[in-house]
């Protein structure tokens, strides 16, 4: 579980990098550029993407947490009732 918190911790900063570079991007893209506009193409596609990748990480992350708790949970029971 602790890969799984580091990389969304790193996703996060990927993510929060990207979003910057796109917003500067969309700032700077006012006078109809064709180079810029597939700058802001190519942005918006790598937010996309690690936007998925992390909400991949963040539904595994969820999936294991679930599992150990389920074992543990499980330890909890009485079987001797």
């Amino acid at each position: 579980m602790q890969a799984l918190q580091r990389q969304i911790a790193q996703l996060q900063k990927q993510l929060t990098k990207q979003q910057q570079q796109l917003q500067k991007a969309t700032a700077q893209n006012k006078g109809g550029d064709q180079a810029r506009a597939a700058a802001v193409a190519t942005l918006q596609s790598a937010v996309t993407t690690t936007s998925s990748q992390l909400q991949v990480a963040v539904t595994e992350l969820a999936a294991a947490v679930l599992a150990e708790g389920g074992s543990s949970t499980g330890a909890l029971v009485s079987t001797s009732a």
